[in-house]
């Protein structure tokens, strides 16, 4: 990237070839960010990630890059200080984003709503402490394509899953990592009858060795009757991130019986 700037030659020659240009990563920093998102060749850019540490990219450097890489399709600008005047930026200048991460930015649910003019199908959210259940429901209402979501480390409760698999019902993955759910989450889960759900993170969660075999018990392969408890044919999970929950046996055949994964992290 230096010499492209510092050799304008160099620059042109390998500016022709666009696939040298699909993954840009930048310097954390307003000023840098500006100045290389000058490059004319940087348009092409279709993947945008922040270099570490710190991620000190505010809603200034975001809008240079908004305005100068207008194909953008992946956007990670975890932990930059930003708000949601860059969300309203990076929505009307990249319409083409379809995964996007925020991850311990400064956005509020406030931001949710600018999200439906994108075709998001993978969000992170987590690690942002105005991100509560109303934030879900917005999300929900915005954002029904999705398929992965990773609101870890927030203030969202069962209520907020429920308003999710309601509306999104290609949801594949959903992170909880860390967030305020309990037991209640099983019945949330089997009576959603979400049926792409495959993927579920309730690590350092409220959720017991209880409640995982309740969930366990809802589940199925395929729709297959393999397990007498089932209840549910809708919900069918691969993989069940547990933690540090202890695993006893019944916990073990019933996951088994439902070819579910058991993550301990």
């Amino acid at each position: 990237m230096a010499l492209m700037l510092v050799f304008p030659t160099l620059s042109q020659r390998l500016a022709s070839d666009p696939a040298l240009w699909r993954d840009l990563q930048i310097p954390s920093v307003d000023a840098t960010a500006k100045l290389i998102c000058t490059a004319p060749y940087l348009g092409q850019a279709h993947n945008l990630s922040l270099l570490y540490p710190p991620a000190t990219l505010t809603d200034d450097g975001c809008v240079a890059i908004a305005s100068h890489c207008r194909d953008l399709q992946i956007v990670d600008l975890s932990w930059a200080k930003i708000t949601n005047k860059s969300i309203a930026n990076l929505v009307r200048l990249c319409p083409s984003i379809r995964n996007l991460r925020l991850k311990g930015t400064q956005i509020t649910e406030a931001a949710m709503p600018l999200l439906s003019r994108l075709h998001l199908e993978n969000l992170d959210i987590s690690d942002i402490d105005s991100i509560r259940d109303t934030a879900c429901a917005k999300i929900a209402n915005s954002c029904a394509g999705l398929v992965t979501l990773d609101v870890g480390f927030t203030e969202v409760t069962e209520s907020g899953v429920a308003s999710i698999l309601a509306k999104c019902k290609s949801m594949r993955s959903i992170s909880l990592w860390g967030c305020p759910v309990g037991d209640s989450l099983a019945s949330v889960i089997a009576t959603s009858e979400s049926s792409t759900l495959r993927d579920l993170v309730i690590c350092s969660t409220r959720v017991t060795a209880s409640g995982i075999e309740e969930l366990l018990k809802q589940c199925s392969v395929a729709g297959l009757e393999v397990c007498p408890a089932i209840k549910n044919k809708h919900v069918r999970l691969k993989r069940l991130h547990i933690g540090r929950i202890q695993v006893t046996e019944r916990i073990k055949l019933l996951a088994a019986r439902n070819a579910i994964t058991l993550v301990p992290y």
